[in-house]
């Protein structure tokens, strides 16, 4: 894995992705707590997240691996690649620009009021600080 950009690290993904997983186990919406994100993959596209766009989007754009759980009949869950939309609060704004380590602006995993979730379009946006 090259680094793209000095915020988007190994290290990063992996914070970001068991953020995810955690958040989704809580979730309040029982149908919810079944996903689980299994790793987060570099942006497709040099616009998804070179500073320019980002700064005139307010979003990095990369994409993840969800897993959708056991099916109701007792299958196992079935593996995918969704979009992941991050979109950046003013604070991770700040440090993405700066080039700094986003991870202390992932929000905390016992709620999941940052992440909406679209399994139709597979597709999943998560708001950091």
């Amino acid at each position: 894995m090259t680094e793209l950009h000095p915020s988007l690290t190994r290290a990063f993904y992996e914070h970001l992705e068991h953020a995810i997983s955690a958040a989704l186990r809580h979730s309040r919406d029982k149908s919810l707590r079944r996903y689980w994100c299994d790793g987060i993959l570099e942006p497709e596209w040099p616009k998804d997240y070179q500073p320019e766009s980002v700064r005139t989007s307010g979003h990095i754009v990369l994409r993840a691996w969800i897993d959708q759980g056991p099916s109701q009949g007792g299958g196992s869950g079935a593996q995918s690649i969704w979009q992941l939309v991050v979109k950046l609060g003013l604070q991770a704004y700040q440090v993405y620009l700066q080039g700094r380590s986003l991870e202390p602006c992932v929000p905390a995993s016992d709620s999941d009021d940052w992440i909406l979730i679209d399994p139709e379009n597979r597709m999943l946006e998560v708001q950091l600080l």
